[in-house]
């Protein structure tokens, strides 16, 4: 039987500081379909072409990446490497010309448009570089947005939670230019939790705060991975993925190390980072 490895618990708060992360509750844990420790994502060798400017561009070639339930992961690259495109199908948002994608248990390479937008709306929360707010809605109104669109009666009350566990329950009413780059982007991953996903997946979430801001939200990470979820930063700053325990480098559409996207085996320690 596979040994089941906790979530790493964020470090100490400094003295005075308190965790961005209200103590977590029933409310706040993700709804995860998938014990941790066991396969919560397998993608075995995915290929991903585009026709641009008539020239065929392999945006992935045979990629393999296997991803264990409760791991905080970062997949690294350059611009043009590939990994852009390849969170792009771990999260649903396109699918693979071939391979294979099993998430939670469920085949979905070949599923419909319908079908995957189900499965990313009830297993992901995606977080993006450029926040992705709708200027003209308050921030509760940006985060009560997903419950809507599926008809939860408790959209507010949710919507208002989320929002106090990133440390925003004084600021739910505010529109996002009166909020600053960190503010936002803290509205921006309370809207991606608030529908309690096993998995959160970010697209260079610090790409457009400063250091202090970023490293912020690299600690509201870190706390909400020890509630449970799964998270994988999708980055090319290497100061970003040295809050992971695990990183996965693309180049040219191939994973290149240090695993070659395989999950560490239970109980071995972090692969050092070059």
């Amino acid at each position: 039987m596979k040994k089941v490895t906790p979530p790493t618990m964020p470090p100490a708060a400094a003295p005075g500081r308190q965790p961005i992360v209200a103590a977590a509750s029933a409310e706040d844990q993700a709804v995860t379909p998938v014990p941790v420790g066991q396969t919560m994502l397998d993608a075995r060798n995915v290929s991903k072409t585009y026709e641009l400017g008539g020239a065929t561009v392999r945006a992935l070639d045979g990629v393999s990446l296997h991803v264990q339930s409760g791991e905080m992961l970062s997949i690294t690259g350059s611009s043009g490497s590939g990994k852009s495109t390849l969170m792009n199908i771990l999260g649903c948002l396109d699918s693979a010309d071939s391979g294979t994608y099993v998430l939670a248990g469920e085949d979905v390479s070949k599923l419909s448009g319908d079908r995957l937008a189900e499965i990313r709306n009830r297993y992901i929360g995606f977080v993006f570089q450029s926040f992705n707010l709708l200027p003209r809605l308050s921030a509760l109104e940006n985060v009560e947005l997903p419950l809507l669109y599926c008809g939860d009666k408790k959209a507010k009350e949710r919507a208002q939670h989320a929002l106090a566990t990133v440390g925003l329950d004084d600021r739910m009413h505010h529109e996002p230019n009166q909020l600053s780059g960190g503010q936002r982007q803290r509205v921006a991953i309370a809207r991606a939790i608030v529908t309690r996903p096993a998995i959160l997946l970010a697209d260079e979430p610090t790409g457009n705060l400063d250091s202090r801001t970023g490293e912020e939200i690299l600690t509201l990470f870190r706390e909400l991975h020890a509630q449970g979820r799964t998270i994988i930063l999708v980055t090319h700053d290497a100061k970003v993925s040295a809050h992971c325990p695990r990183e996965v480098r693309i180049a040219d559409g191939h994973i290149v190390g240090p695993e070659n996207g395989a999950a560490p085996a239970p109980g071995a320690p972090p692969v050092a980072k070059l």
